[in-house]
């Protein structure tokens, strides 16, 4: 090859790089999907079956709420579902959060859970609701819940940082328990286990205070495009006592309850999915 081929070949090298580079620094890096579906296990649909919900580490279903919107709103059908079983927060920050970019039009996310240990609480004490473990459970979650608010807020702000033209949509947890159960005017029984009034009222004071935690966080965020999603309405008549539960009651596994335990069912999922419909998420 004599010189000038060789400057040529040099200078389209050359010209080729800075066309690289300057295409990542117009697009901020990878482009990133419509729609990004950040949270815990009940957005991951860890509850739906066993099956689907094992085949992944992070048990996401195919019945869960994003898939479900990914599937029936056109807008949502480039879905980058990142939602992992067991996320808090910090979690979600470090692991889930770089899925959302300069691209992303919609965000969904249920966390705040697992900082407080919710599901946790209600495995330990459903089955041994005198135990110091649930009492350390519950008391640690009402720890905890005191900070959520603060960071809630923090995970929409760090959202809206990479993705300023998104709206966030953040849904609450499902009542799990109903109200005549916790007065303990109506019976509870579930997989064998008879759920008495006192076991009942500490699982809705950490799932109102939860819920009313992440509300506080979206308010505090102050953030016009993010919205808090009540789905508590949705599950009136169909909490874990009900006859038709749209949330798994305890669920056995090698004599304890298994973490698919307390979480939606497909119905429940369902539920999620039109809750967020009904918030405009279609639109």
């Amino acid at each position: 090859m004599n010189g000038r081929r060789w400057a040529l070949v040099v200078a389209a090298v050359v010209t080729v790089a800075i066309v690289v580079v300057a295409a990542l620094q117009f697009t901020g890096g990878p482009v990133s999907t419509a729609y990004v579906a950040l949270g815990d296990s009940y957005a991951s649909g860890a509850g739906t079956s066993e099956g689907s919900a094992e085949e992944n580490e992070c048990r996401r279903s195919a019945e869960a709420h994003p898939n479900l919107l990914a599937a029936e709103v056109e807008a949502l059908a480039d879905l980058d579902f990142v939602a992992c079983s067991g996320a808090t927060t910090e979690d979600l920050l470090a692991e889930q959060l770089p899925a959302v970019g300069a691209d992303t039009q919609v965000v969904t996310m249920t966390i705040g859970g697992n900082d407080v240990g919710l599901t946790r609480s209600l495995r330990v004490c459903a089955l041994t609701p005198e135990s110091t473990d649930c009492t350390g459970a519950v008391a640690g979650a009402q720890d905890v819940i005191g900070e959520l608010p603060a960071r809630i807020a923090d995970v929409i702000g760090q959202v809206r940082e990479r993705a300023p033209e998104a709206r966030v949509f953040v849904t609450a947890y499902p009542v799990l328990v109903g109200a005549d159960v916790v007065a303990g005017t109506a019976a509870c029984t579930i997989a064998g286990f008879d759920v008495p009034p006192e076991v009942a009222q500490v699982s809705d004071a950490i799932n109102n205070s939860l819920n009313e935690a992440v509300a506080a966080g979206v308010e505090q965020a102050g953030d016009p495009d993010a919205v808090f999603v009540d789905v508590a309405p949705a599950f009136e008549g169909h909490d874990l006592c009900a006859t038709d539960p749209w949330i798994n009651g305890v669920v056995l596994s090698g004599g304890s309850a298994s973490v698919n335990s307390f979480h939606l069912n497909a119905a429940g999922e369902r539920a999620y999915a039109d809750a967020l419909l009904a918030a405009g998420i279609g639109d």
